[in-house]
């Protein structure tokens, strides 16, 4: 895709952009994704620290309408991309021309385009150097050789593509819509069960069964593993019986797929030990009963969301950052909020929605790194193409959303709306229209 970019007229600030924000807000809100399992842990592990008997997976979608800052990042770029207009340093780079598909951009500016993205592995690389490296950067400080090189080299083994294998859609949709019916059937069966169980022990034999019922009875973590199996299993048929693996060379790549869960069931696992620490030392609880006069109840959230975007932000890692909040964050969210887990949700998703603004915006993050090389863009171009969105979505996040909602002036959904309303009254008004046949910025 990259390389079609200069044909194309899209420069790769622009791509970055887009993959960048789509990627990881699209992957933390999906209840289908490595996010969920590691949210889900979390939230798991603080209901237990708290007492608390809701099941954790109906607990970690209902935070959805609350984590108002990737919801808006979502909504921002559609936004953009329609009103064709920008704020801040990507205004200066062009739109593609509305032209027909004949158009061919020059070879000069093809040429210019690949010029300009030729600093981007050297700046890589020095990003790199600077917050530690990361496996596979030299550890002297020496320029990568090339964003494709890295991503092939990423690619090596048996996650690489075979050459001549048709792409087809079936084989990626297929697999993600059994987890999806097989997660939501198997919370429906499950639930079913334990709640008829559960009437006939009260003698009740002939109790309605209802949907929320049944959700609220089942094991959301017992379904995910059966449905992640399952999808395992449709994934492993659909590329046997059509011969573009074999069986040893399936069970190869899902071996080397596992790996890439290692990192996160680590982090998830340190996390449970530090919720453990702070348990076992009452960090919390009396964190929670110096601030229980000190703070009041409605700023909770919102400070909640500050901390989480800056410690993100200085470590780069989202799951680091609701690791180290989270088991902090809910005693003293039970002790301000008393029974109201409306008031808990609330804060829960500050600190899985104000986490991702380090996965968004911040230098040393790895899906910072992964989309300069993905897309050929500078380093440092998209990290200040990419900042003033973020601050945008943050800022309205806090303003309109936290802050409002602890205070209780409206619900979630309605602080969505007026965020969202704020959001394009500022692109109409203080963005740049930006001249699609040029990339001009038009002067009137």
């Amino acid at each position: 895709m990259a390389d079609a970019l200069p044909t194309l007229g899209v420069p790769p600030e622009r791509l970055a952009v887009i993959v960048h924000t789509m990627g990881v807000v699209l992957a933390s809100l999906s209840p289908v994704s490595s996010w969920i399992g590691l949210q889900l842990g979390y939230v798991a592990g603080l209901y237990k620290q708290l007492g608390l008997t809701s099941d954790p997976f109906m607990a970690t979608m209902s935070t959805l309408p609350y984590r108002f800052f990737p919801l808006l990042m979502i909504i921002l770029i559609p936004l953009l991309l329609f009103t064709k207009r920008d704020i801040g340093p990507l205004a200066a780079y062009p739109l593609p021309a509305s032209t027909t598909s004949s158009s061919v951009v020059a070879p000069d500016t093809a040429a210019s385009a690949e010029a300009a993205a030729a600093p981007e592995a050297a700046s890589v690389s020095a990003t790199l150097t600077d917050a530690g490296g990361l496996e596979g950067a030299d550890a002297a400080g020496a320029p990568i050789a090339s964003s494709e090189e890295a991503l092939d080299n990423s690619l090596d083994g048996p996650l690489a593509p075979k050459p001549g294998v048709p792409h087809r859609a079936l084989n990626a949709l297929l697999p993600f819509g059994t987890i999806a019916l097989a997660t939501f059937g198997g919370m429906l069966v499950d639930g079913a069960v334990k709640l008829r169980a559960k009437q006939a022990a009260a003698g009740d034999a002939s109790g309605t069964m209802t949907l929320v019922g049944m959700l609220g009875e089942s094991d959301s973590i017992a379904a995910l593993i059966w449905a992640s199996a399952i999808g395992w299993l449709v994934s492993m048929g659909l590329v046997t019986t059509q011969s573009i693996l074999s069986l040893g060379e399936a069970m190869d790549a899902w071996i080397e797929g596992m790996k890439d869960v290692i990192a996160p069931m680590l982090v998830l696992l340190l996390a449970w030990a530090l919720g453990e620490v702070i348990a076992q030392a009452k960090a919390a609880d009396f964190l929670a009963s110096a601030l229980h006069g000190a703070m009041p109840r409605w700023a909770l959230p919102s400070l909640v969301a500050v901390l989480a975007h800056v410690i993100s932000y200085a470590c780069g890692s989202s799951f680091g950052t609701m690791g180290i909040i989270l088991p902090l964050v809910g005693p003293l969210a039970q002790s301000l909020g008393g029974d109201d887990e409306a008031f808990l949700r609330h804060c829960i998703a500050s600190v899985l929605g104000g986490a991702l603004f380090g996965n968004i915006c911040s230098p040393i993050s790895d899906t910072t790194i992964l989309t300069v090389l993905a897309t050929k863009c500078d380093l440092h171009a998209h990290v200040a193409t990419i900042t003033p969105y973020a601050l945008l979505a943050a800022a309205l996040a806090l303003g309109l959303g936290s802050l409002p909602v602890g205070l209780g002036w409206y619900g979630p959904l309605s602080a969505l709306c007026i965020s969202t309303a704020a959001l394009v009254a500022i692109v109409m008004l203080a963005g740049t229209p930006v001249d699609e046949s040029s990339g001009v910025v038009p002067s009137g």
